[in-house]
C-alpha cells in the first residue's frame, strides 16, 4: 500500500492499477466460495430408481359347482312322464341357472311340452235329454277300451258326480266285483249293476255308478299314489292290470272341474272349498 502512498505514479495510473487487481480478485472469491460449497457431501441417489410392486391378492378360484343330485334327474322325468310340467321346472330350479344342466332339462320340458297337448275337460249334451255332462277328453268315448274314470252331470242346477269302470274280458260271463289296491291300500267295490256290449271276439262291461264314499275314497288313493292297479273277478277268476297315469290326470282334472263349477262333496262327509252344492 506504500507503493500507492509515496509512489510518484500519477493518479490515473493508481486507478488502473485499482481496477486491475479487482478483476483478477473476483474470480478467486467465487472460486474459493464455490471451493466451500462443494465440501458438503452430495446426497447418494441410487442409479436406478427402485420400482414399487403392487401385490394383489389373487381373487380366489370360484368353488366348482357340485353336479345336480340323479334324484333331481329322475324326478323331472318323471313329472314329464306324468305330464306334471310344473313340478319338472320346480325340479330344475333346483340346478344354477348358467349350469349346463339346467339348460339341458329346461330344453327337454319345453320340447316334450310342445309334444303333449295336456287335454281338458268336455261338455256334452245327450240327445233329447237336458242333461249335460261333463267328462274328461283322455277318457274313451268307446267301451272297448279299459279305463277308470270319474264324471258328473248338470241337472236342474246340481252337479251328480259318477264313476265309471270299464273292462274287457274274453268270455260273456258278468263281472261279480271290482278291487282297487293303490299304494297297497285295499277298496272293495261291489258290482251290483253291469252293463255289457258284445264286441268282435270279446265282451266289453262296464260298472257306472254314483259316487257314493267307497268309490271316493278309492279316487283319492289313486290319484295321490305311485302305484294303482284294479282287479276284477270274472266267472270264478281275477283279473287285474296297472292304473295309467292318464287316468289319474283324468281323475284330477274331473274333480278340480267339479269344484271350480261349485260342486261338492259335502254329501260324503268331504267339502271341497268354495263349494256349494245344489242338491
Amino acid at each position: 500500500m506504500k507503493l500507492f502512498k509515496d509512489s510518484h505514479l500519477k493518479d490515473d495510473t493508481r486507478y488502473s492499477i485499482w481496477i486491475v487487481l479487482v478483476i483478477l480478485v473476483i474470480p478467486l472469491v467465487f472460486f474459493v466460495i464455490d471451493h466451500l460449497l462443494n465440501l458438503s457431501p452430495e446426497p447418494i441417489v441410487s442409479a436406478k430408481q427402485e420400482k414399487t410392486v403392487i401385490v394383489k391378492e389373487a381373487s380366489a378360484p370360484a368353488a366348482p359347482q357340485k353336479p345336480l343330485p340323479k334324484e333331481v334327474f329322475a324326478s323331472v322325468r318323471d313329472a314329464i312322464k306324468q305330464g306334471n310340467y310344473s313340478t319338472a321346472y320346480m325340479e330344475i330350479s333346483k340346478a344354477p341357472k348358467d349350469s349346463p344342466e339346467y339348460e339341458e332339462l329346461r330344453k327337454v320340458v319345453e320340447a316334450e311340452s310342445k309334444k303333449r297337448k295336456r287335454p281338458g275337460v268336455q261338455k256334452q249334451k245327450e240327445q233329447g235329454q237336458e242333461t249335460l255332462r261333463y267328462i274328461d277328453e283322455a277318457a274313451p268315448r268307446e267301451r272297448g277300451k279299459e279305463w277308470l274314470f270319474v264324471y258328473f252331470n248338470e241337472l236342474a242346477g246340481g252337479f251328480w258326480p259318477r264313476i265309471c269302470i270299464q273292462a274287457v274280458t274274453r268270455k260273456p260271463a258278468p263281472i261279480a266285483d271290482f278291487r282297487v289296491i293303490a299304494d297297497g291300500k285295499r277298496f272293495e267295490i261291489p258290482a251290483p249293476s253291469i252293463k255289457s256290449e258284445k264286441l268282435k271276439d270279446r265282451t266289453a262291461q262296464w260298472y257306472d255308478a254314483p259316487l257314493d264314499q267307497q268309490t271316493y275314497l278309492a279316487v283319492k288313493a289313486i290319484m295321490k299314489s305311485r302305484k294303482a292297479e284294479v282287479v276284477y273277478t270274472c266267472d270264478g277268476s281275477s283279473t287285474s292290470r296297472t292304473i295309467s297315469d292318464d287316468e289319474k290326470h283324468g281323475l284330477s282334472r274331473i274333480m278340480e272341474a267339479y269344484a271350480a263349477l261349485g260342486g261338492n262333496l259335502a254329501f260324503l262327509g268331504e267339502p271341497v272349498k268354495g263349494a256349494g252344492v245344489k242338491r
